[in-house]
């Protein structure tokens, strides 16, 4: 249908049409074929009408961005081929190589790297790793940390990969990133690893940080809102254990755990019934 419509127009009438006609998002008929997955129509709008492989959307896509977060990788592959520019973010940084990581293609994220991606690209997500390691792809952690992603990557919205591995209970990636040295210690929104799977109950998850040097004395910061009143607790892993019940965490933690003073009953089960009783109300 594109081709009829180009056959009655001259060609740079054709080409003018195909970079000015866009939605009220500014998405031109490039950005909808590549979303889409149709190369053929990119394949043509590129080749034969020149269009602007890397005309961007009002938000600050390019086709190669469309295509990738909508996984249409073979798409995607040719933008790349033709000459798509690769490093191009979108309005919160996410470069196609951050969609990527979190698909989990690793083909994709070869032939990336290969033609120059940034590995640390930062987005408000944080980077490619964040992004790999937030949707609980193995694959993705595991090929990133082996092209030399830093496993300490921090950003203000997003936790560090191993929080991430954490959160979604994945006991492989987190196992990755500790031997790719990941610091077992390294907080996020103010929560230590450690904290946040004494919280979660993951016994196993929490051993796997032990072992790597977690350190169970750390102090992590609990914000409450009580009676309209803003509180912060400084509570040791612990504590957040014992505060949901987590019995059998809390006695994993208690040998490792230096004793707190506030605790009329410094013990596995006293502890525990402390954050559930009167006094700690």
């Amino acid at each position: 249908m594109i081709a009829e419509v180009a056959a009655r127009l001259d060609s740079e009438e054709f080409h003018g049409k195909c970079e000015v006609c866009k939605d009220c998002e500014g998405r031109t008929a490039l950005h909808y074929a590549a979303q889409k997955g149709n190369i053929q129509i990119c394949k043509f709008l590129i080749e034969k009408v020149k269009v602007d492989i890397d005309i961007k959307t009002e938000r600050g896509d390019n086709s190669l961005l469309l295509a990738t977060a909508s996984e249409r990788f073979n798409t995607a592959k040719y933008l790349i081929i033709r000459g798509a520019d690769i490093r191009k973010s979108d309005s919160k940084g996410m470069t196609s190589l951050h969609y990527a990581a979190e698909r989990g293609n690793k083909e994709l994220m070869q032939l990336l790297l290969l033609k120059g991606a940034d590995i640390e690209a930062k987005s408000v997500y944080g980077t490619p790793l964040q992004c790999a390691a937030s949707s609980g792809s193995l694959e993705s952690v595991r090929f990133l940390l082996g092209h030399g992603a830093k496993p300490n990557s921090v950003s203000q919205l997003s936790f560090s990969p191993l929080m991430w591995a954490l959160s979604c209970h994945s006991s492989e990636c987190l196992e990755l990133l500790l031997k790719a040295g990941a610091d077992p210690n390294l907080s996020s929104f103010g929560k230590s690893p450690l904290a946040y799977a004494a919280t979660e109950g993951e016994a196993e998850l929490l051993r796997s940080l032990l072992g790597a040097g977690a350190n169970p004395n750390s102090i992590s910061t609990l914000s409450l809102v009580i009676d309209n009143d803003n509180f912060q607790a400084c509570l040791r892993p612990i504590e957040y254990a014992a505060s949901k019940g987590n019995y059998a965490i809390v006695r994993i933690l208690f040998p490792v755990t230096r004793s707190i003073p506030d605790y009329p009953d410094w013990s596995i089960h006293g502890i525990t019934k402390y954050f559930h009783s009167e006094q700690a109300k």
